[in-house]
């Protein structure tokens, strides 16, 4: 047990030192994380999605741009515009809610606008990367990341270690 707590300080020495050189995240790295940063997306889009901004964005990492999620009536959109309507889409953290007032049913769903590339990925830059850089999901994902890459040193000590000892025995 002793040997095991032994590696788990080892490991936090080496990525405490290794994680003072984790690049900051910036303008000029932003595309790149979006990219390459699973998780990474994934803290900026619960970020992206607070309630409390106008414009609603979500990165597609299929498309490689932001999407804007405008609520809208389904039923209102859908008449006579079927193109309109045919674009409206559920997703698994946007829910469509259905209000049912004396049998008169409306169907709530997000209306997607895909961003123009450059314009959305410049308009995060500036508008919603300064205030993500301050918000506790940020604090959030450098927490994740550090616990990771601690997790990840550990279990290397210990394989190395248990390689070690099999060449000796062999």
């Amino acid at each position: 047990m002793n040997n095991i707590f032994e590696h788990y300080l080892i490991a936090k020495m080496s990525v405490s030192s290794s994680s003072e050189n984790l690049d900051e995240i910036t303008e000029d790295n932003l595309e790149y994380l979006l990219l390459e940063d699973e998780g990474f997306v994934d803290f900026f889009n619960s970020f992206l999605a607070l309630p409390c901004f106008a414009a609603r964005l979500h990165y597609n990492s299929e498309l490689e741009v932001f999407e804007e999620f405008i609520e809208k009536i389904a039923d209102d959109v859908g008449k006579g515009d079927t193109k309109a309507a045919s674009q409206l889409r559920q997703f698994t953290h946007f829910k469509g809610t259905i209000h049912n007032v004396a049998d008169n049913q409306s169907r709530i769903g997000y209306y997607v606008t895909i961003l123009d590339k450059v314009q959305g990925l410049e308009f995060v830059k500036k508008c919603r990367l300064p205030l993500f850089l301050r918000s506790e999901l940020y604090a959030e994902y450098k927490l994740s990341k550090h616990l990771s890459a601690v997790q990840e040193s550990f279990f290397r000590g210990l394989y190395s270690e248990s390689s070690d000892e099999d060449d000796d025995s062999g």
